[in-house]
């Protein structure tokens, strides 16, 4: 008798197993994947957060100075084209020939004018006492760094 059912057991456990190799791609398929097209202004705050992220990581000595200009050059041209088809998006950019001009002293006053309001809004909050991190909140417990109690 216990035989029967292991046999029996045997024959069902190959046939769930067996059964989705032998199917082969009749069955259910997985919709093709497609990109998901983020917003110029979505692509703008992830590129001004990661310039303020580099700038904070610098002055924390996280981050040597060739990397930090690299990254800095790095983010700062990708912000440029992001303004750039913005203000190509918009139509407010001066055309001249045939192509659209911008002027590069204005985009980096914009870039820096963004990074320094960043700035401001993180000066606001306290240090953990012990290891120097800036708190992420304004009555902020603990350290979310070393976890040590703030007063």
């Amino acid at each position: 008798m216990s035989a029967l059912f292991s046999t029996m057991l045997a024959l069902i456990v190959l046939f769930l197993v067996g059964y989705p190799l032998f199917k082969g791609s009749h069955g259910r398929s997985f919709p093709e994947a497609r990109p998901l097209r983020r917003s110029l202004a979505d692509d703008k705050e992830v590129i001004m957060s990661s310039l303020g992220e580099i700038e904070f990581d610098y002055h924390m000595r996280k981050l040597s100075e060739e990397d930090y200009q690299s990254l800095k050059h790095d983010y700062s041209h990708a912000a440029v084209e992001i303004l750039k088809e913005q203000e190509e998006q918009s139509g407010k950019g001066k055309t001249k020939g045939k192509g659209l001009r911008v002027n590069a002293e204005e985009i980096e006053r914009e870039i820096e004018a963004e990074l320094s309001a960043l700035n401001k809004k993180d000066k606001g909050l306290a240090k953990c006492h012990r290891c120097g991190t800036k708190l992420k909140e304004e009555k902020q417990q603990y350290c979310h760094s070393c976890g040590e109690r703030q007063l």
